[in-house]
């Protein structure tokens, strides 16, 4: 791959993933929910409760020192991750084409908000992609990329889990 192929790649996927958290860019601080502190605190009053993923606090406590912003990059990039690989699989990635889907998403869905909230649910939409990518064409990606895949699902799996038949 030529430089100038390195370039507009870089250059896509970081002005995609920092259109992608506007939301916390403009607030300053990544968007919170009443439960986010709920999650944290696992770490810290070392107690389970069946409502809230300890793993989440976890992934949460990690990104502490960054003041949560580390949480966001690795939610945009995990995003953007998956929505290239979901355009690889169909043989229709490129640079551009990328940031315009993302552009496209960011518009026209929550896609943003969810992205730049510290909460579960942005992996629950990536864990589906990566399901389908796994299941559907696992053929057309490596064995680090399937390994990956698996890893994500099984995290948003141990981090979304704790919401099922909470309501």
């Amino acid at each position: 791959m030529l430089a100038r192929d390195h370039a507009r790649w870089a250059l896509a996927i970081v002005l995609s993933m920092t259109i992608l958290i506007a939301p916390a860019v403009w607030n300053h601080f990544p968007l919170l929910q009443y439960d986010t502190g709920g999650y944290l605190a696992r770490w810290y009053e070392g107690y389970l409760v069946p409502s809230r993923s300890t793993v989440f606090g976890l992934y949460l406590h990690f990104g502490e020192d960054s003041s949560f912003w580390i949480n966001l990059g690795i939610q945009a990039l995990a995003t953007m991750w998956i929505l290239q690989l979901t355009l690889r699989v169909f043989g229709m990635v490129r640079p551009w084409r990328l940031a315009g889907l993302s552009v496209a998403l960011i518009l026209t869905t929550a896609l943003p908000w969810l992205a730049s909230t510290l909460l579960t649910d942005i992996f629950a939409g990536l864990s589906v992609m990566s399901l389908y990518i796994l299941v559907l064409h696992g053929d057309r990606i490596s064995g680090v990329e399937k390994a990956s895949l698996f890893g994500l699902t099984a995290f948003a799996a141990a981090t979304t889990g704790s919401e099922i038949g909470r309501k």
